[in-house]
């Protein structure tokens, strides 16, 4: 009973973590329309500029947002299926 009183005053653990990768997901989202207009020929020189700011001084942290936008978009011209719209969602712990 008390725990269920917690839960719903601070949420899960799961809500918070997913309230924490929110912003993350929103970031990597703003990307999508940029790679989604990108052709074939341009996604394959999108590592190598990735890598290239990287040596030039980029970190890591800056780069990684449009890093995981590139993806989806790759796997979706190699296979030929949409690319997944990356979310965080809240299960619903009700049932």
């Amino acid at each position: 009973m008390l725990s269920k009183i917690t839960r719903k005053i601070f949420g899960s653990r799961n809500d918070r973590i997913i309230k924490d990768l929110n912003p993350l997901v929103n970031r990597i989202n703003a990307f999508e329309a940029g790679m989604q207009a990108l052709d074939d020929e341009q996604l394959k020189h999108k590592t190598s500029d990735l890598k290239q700011r990287f040596e030039a001084g980029e970190t890591l942290e800056q780069l990684l947002d449009e890093a995981f936008a590139v993806l989806p978009r790759s796997i979706g011209a190699c296979t030929g299926h949409a690319p997944l719209r990356r979310t965080a969602y809240r299960r619903d712990d009700s049932e």
